[in-house]
C-alpha cells in the first residue's frame, strides 16, 4: 500500500506515512470493510451458506463509521447488500468453490534489503492444481482490461505467491458495484521488471524521506520544501483524499478535474473516466 500510495500521489504518501496524519473515517472505507468481511465470513465456512445466512453475515460485519448521516448510511447499506446478493447469484450459487485460503497474510524480503507485507482476499485452487487470486473492489469505477493488466499490486501478489511456492495462473478483480470481474494473468518474465521497479521506487522513497527529515522543524519553508520533495499528483482518488484541503493542487482538483475524480464531496459521481495522465499532458500543452 505504501508503494501504491507513493505512486498515486507522493504528497498524500508524505502526509500519511511520514507526517503520520491518521486517516479519517470515510464511507468508502466503511462499505469496503463491510463487504470484505462479509465474504471473509462466508468463505471461512467449509460449505456454501444460503442467502439468508449471508445476509446475517452482512449485518454482523456492517461498519457504521464515516457516513455523513443515517440516511447516507442506509443508502449505502441497501446498495452494499444488493452488490453482495447479486455477486452471490452470479458467481457463487450453482458454481460454489470452497476457498483454499482467505485473508492470506505474507511477509517477504524483496529487492535490496526491503520487506513487504500483504494480504490476499481469497485464493482458489483450480482443477489443474494452479491457483486464482481474487481481490474484492468496491470502487465506483470499473477498470478497463488494460488497467488491470498493468496493475502493479496484482503483479506484487503474483510474485509473492511464487515466492511461497504457489503457482498462480489467474488474478481477478471482483468489482462488486458492477457485479463484474476482470481477469488478468502474469508470467514469470514479468517478475524481474517488477523487482527493478520496486528497487527504484523504494530507494527513491527512502532518499526523499531522508532529505525531508533533515529539514529543521522550525524552518518556515519546511512545508514548501516537503511539497517539492513529495509533489501532489492528480489521480482518480483525489476526491476522497484526507489531505485535499490544503493540497497544493486543491483548486485544480475542485475545478478543472472535478468531473474526473471519485468521491469528491458535493459533486456528482463522474459519468466518464478519461485518463488523468492524458488530461495532465493536454493541460501542459496549453
Amino acid at each position: 500500500s505504501k508503494m501504491s500510495s507513493y505512486s498515486n500521489c507522493p504528497y498524500n504518501y508524505r502526509r500519511l506515512y511520514i507526517d503520520k496524519i491518521a486517516p479519517k473515517p470515510r464511507h468508502f472505507f466503511a462499505i469496503g470493510h463491510s463487504c470484505h468481511e462479509t465474504f471473509e465470513a462466508f468463505y471461512a465456512r467449509p460449505y456454501q451458506s444460503n442467502l439468508k445466512d449471508l445476509r446475517q453475515m452482512f449485518e454482523e460485519n456492517w461498519h457504521s463509521e464515516g457516513y455523513r448521516d443515517a440516511e447516507e448510511e442506509a443508502e449505502y447499506k441497501k446498495n452494499g447488500w444488493e452488490w453482495i446478493k447479486n455477486y452471490y447469484h452470479k458467481y457463487i450459487d450453482g458454481q460454489y468453490k470452497q476457498a483454499w485460503d482467505i485473508e492470506l497474510y505474507f511477509q517477504l524480503p524483496i529487492g535490496n534489503d526491503y520487506v513487504v507485507i500483504g494480504y490476499i482476499d481469497r485464493l482458489e485452487k483450480n482443477d489443474d492444481g494452479t491457483f486464482t487470486i481474487l481481490d474484492y473492489k468496491t470502487d465506483p469505477k470499473l477498470r478497463t482490461q488494460e488497467e488491470v493488466d498493468d496493475d502493479m499490486q496484482l503483479t506484487f501478489y503474483y510474485w509473492a505467491m511464487r515466492e511461497l511456492g504457489i503457482d498462480v495462473s489467474a488474478l481477478s478483480l471482483e468489482f462488486l458495484c458492477f457485479n463484474e470481474r476482470v481477469v488478468t494473468h502474469r508470467k514469470p518474465e514479468d517478475i524481474q521488471p517488477f523487482l527493478d521497479l520496486v528497487n527504484t521506487l523504494v530507494g527513491e522513497m527512502a532518499e526523499k524521506e531522508r532529505l525531508y527529515n533533515e529539514i529543521p522543524e522550525d524552518d518556515p519553508n519546511r512545508e514548501a520544501k516537503g511539497n517539492e520533495l513529495f509533489p501532489a499528483k492528480i489521480n482518480h482518488y483525489c476526491g476522497g483524499c484526507d489531505h485535499l484541503i490544503g493540497c497544493p493542487r486543491e483548486q485544480e482538483i475542485r475545478t478543472e478535474y472535478a468531473d474526473y475524480v471519485m468521491n469528491l464531496e458535493s459533486e456528482e459521481e463522474p459519468l466518464v473516466e478519461p485518463d488523468i495522465e492524458e488530461l495532465e499532458e493536454d493541460k501542459q500543452k496549453q
